[in-house]
Formats: structure tokens, C-alpha cells, sequence
């Protein structure tokens, strides 16, 4: 019978001996997520008619987490929940650990009746398919609004979801709300929505 061997270093073992850690992470989560929700239900209220197609319904969310996306913990608050594929529009809250919160609109390309995403400050286009999930913003796939002054931007045939992403910073946790209400006022005004 061999013998398992751990391979941690005197800090690696004195850090999992500790208690600290872990009960602050929970407890960090626990007061991030507030905001996250808060927003959410803010966002759901103020957009409905115009953006979500979920009037009828009532304020339907659902809050996930997880411990390594790209070996860091994060929250994810959608509204509304998703059942499936195929839904029309989601909302995205998205929290990754050590590096910035990103508000996310999606949108059925058959749900867009006219767009207009040029010369906008602090958002991001996902370009592909490839980047709908991703919360990377340093990836090639993720274009900045605000540099594209001079060339069209137009949607390309693979693309099934209009993804864009506004970058929050962590120390402006408490002004989520306020931005995401802004940043959605801004959608609503550059991205036409057939009616349903």
C-alpha cells in the first residue's frame, strides 16, 4: 500500500489550518451578493417592458456561485432565471473575485429591431459565439465601444445573442445599483426591441 504524500509548504499548511479565510469569503459573498440582488430586482422593475418580455411573470432570478473560474470564486445573479436555451433577454450580474463586477445584456438577435453601438464609453461587445459565457474582458473576442468610432459595426451572421458588457470595479460595489440603472437606460436607448 503506498503512502499519499501532501506536497504543501509551511505557509500552504499554516493557511489551511486557519479558519480566517474561508469565514471571511463567506461572509464577503454574502455582502456582495445584496447589491447584486438589489440591482437585479431594480433593473427587472424599471425594464421590463421595454427589455425583459417578462411582465407577466414577476420578478424571477436566480443567484449561482462557484469556486474557480479561472481559479477565482464568483456570484452570478440572472434575471430572469434561465429555463433553457432559446430565451429572448437576460440580465447578468456577474462578481469575480479579485477582479471586477460586469453588468451583461443579452438579446435574441430575432428580438432586435435596430442597434446603435458606436462611440459608447465603458461597454464591451462580445464579437462570437465563443465569449457568451466568458467574463474575461482581456480576451481579443471582447470589443471596447468607446475605440470603434470609425468603423461600422454590424453583427455578424454566427452570432445568435447580442452580448454587451459594462465593467464595474470592485470598490464601486455600492454604486452597482445606480450604474446598472444608467448603463440600462443607455441599452434602451441605442438597441431597438421588436415588439413582442
Amino acid at each position: 500500500m503506498r503512502k499519499s504524500t501532501i506536497n504543501l509548504t509551511k505557509k500552504e499548511l499554516l493557511f489551511a489550518s486557519d479558519t480566517f479565510y474561508p469565514i471571511t469569503k463567506q461572509k464577503v459573498l454574502r455582502k456582495i451578493s445584496s447589491p447584486m440582488d438589489n440591482t437585479a430586482k431594480n433593473i427587472y422593475e424599471a425594464y421590463q417592458n421595454k427589455l425583459l418580455f417578462y411582465e407577466n411573470e414577476g420578478f424571477i432570478k436566480k443567484l449561482s456561485k462557484g469556486e474557480n473560474y479561472k481559479e477565482m470564486p464568483y456570484l452570478v445573479i440572472d434575471t430572469p432565471q434561465i429555463n433553457g436555451p432559446g430565451f429572448k433577454t437576460l440580465f447578468r450580474i456577474v462578481f469575480w473575485w479579485g477582479h471586477y463586477f460586469t453588468l451583461n445584456y443579452y438579446v435574441h438577435r430575432s428580438m432586435i429591431a435596430d442597434y446603435y453601438l458606436h462611440s459608447w464609453k465603458k461597454t464591451y461587445l462580445c464579437s462570437n459565439m465563443s465569449c457568451l459565457w466568458e467574463n474575461d474582458l482581456r480576451q481579443q473576442e471582447f470589443i471596447r465601444l468607446a475605440s470603434n468610432d470609425k468603423r461600422t459595426l454590424t453583427l455578424s451572421t454566427d452570432i445568435t445573442y447580442l452580448r454587451l458588457v459594462r465593467k464595474v470595479k470592485i470598490d464601486k460595489a455600492d454604486q452597482l445599483n445606480q450604474i446598472g440603472i444608467q448603463w440600462m437606460a443607455e441599452i434602451s436607448d441605442r438597441i431597438g426591441i421588436k415588439k413582442a
